[in-house]
C-alpha cells in the first residue's frame, strides 16, 4: 500500500479491511483460505463475523507468539534495516522452501526476487506488518471459533513450527490437522499435489 499504515497496525486491522472489501462485493458467505499471515486474518474473521465463514483453511498458522518464529522475524528485520531490500528479498526463499527445491528452481527464484524488488513496499509499512505478526495473540478467544477448520502444516517448515497448527487443532472446537512431510513453509508451491488433495477433500465435505 502506498499509504502509511498506522503505528498500531494489527492483524485485526487487516481483517477489518478484508471485511470492507467483501461487503463492497456483496459477499455474505464464503469459504476462506489463508496462508501464514492470511491464516491469522481468517481467525480474526471467524471472531468478527462468524456467519461469513462456511469453512476456513489455515496453512502454517499460529495463535500466539513462539520463540522460533520470533527469531526468524528478528533476522528478517535486521536484514531489511542493515542490508536492505535486496538481501531481504534474497533471504525470502530460505524461509519458504526446502533446500533441494531452491537448488532446482534458481531461475524461477531470480525472477520472483526481481519482481519483489520492483514492487518492494515502504520499509516502515513492512516493519509494521512484521510487528503485527510478532504480536498477534488470539489464544484466549480460540474456543469461541466454531467455524469448520482445516489446518495444514509441514514438518519441514523452518519459519513456523508445525506444532503451532497441532495446538490450533487441539483447541479449536471444530478443526482437524493435515500434517505434510515435505514442502517447507510454502508447500502449495514446492509440492502442490499433496496440498491440493488435502484442500479438495476438505472442501468437498463442506458443500
Amino acid at each position: 500500500s502506498p499509504a502509511a499504515l498506522p503505528a498500531d497496525y494489527s492483524i485485526r486491522h487487516m481483517a477489518v479491511e478484508l471485511l470492507a472489501l467483501l461487503d463492497s462485493l456483496g459477499i455474505q458467505r464464503c469459504h476462506f483460505m489463508g496462508h501464514a499471515l492470511g491464516g491469522l486474518v481468517g481467525l480474526e474473521l471467524a471472531l468478527l463475523r462468524p456467519q461469513l465463514l462456511q469453512s476456513q483453511v489455515l496453512i502454517n498458522a499460529w495463535s500466539s507468539p513462539n520463540p522460533h518464529s520470533a527469531r526468524c522475524f528478528s533476522v528478517r528485520k535486521q536484514l531489511l534495516l542493515n542490508s536492505g531490500p535486496q538481501a531481504y528479498a534474497q533471504a525470502q526463499a530460505l524461509f519458504l522452501y526446502p533446500a533441494d527445491w531452491i537448488a532446482a528452481n534458481s531461475a524461477r527464484l531470480a525472477d520472483d526476487e526481481a519482481h519483489a524488488l520492483a514492487h518492494f513496499p515502504d520499509t516502515e509499512n513492512l516493519l509494521r506488518r512484521i510487528h503485527a505478526l510478532e504480536t498477534f495473540n488470539i489464544e484466549a478467544e480460540l474456543a469461541r471459533i466454531q467455524t469448520p477448520t482445516l489446518l495444514i502444516a509441514n514438518r519441514d517448515d523452518m519459519l513456523v513450527p508445525w506444532q503451532q497448527s497441532r495446538h490450533l487443532a487441539e483447541v479449536l472446537p471444530n478443526a482437524r490437522l493435515v500434517l505434510l512431510e515435505y514442502g517447507g513453509h510454502a508447500s502449495s508451491i514446492s509440492d502442490p499435489l499433496p496440498f491440493q488433495r488435502a484442500l479438495l477433500d476438505f472442501l468437498s465435505a463442506q458443500t
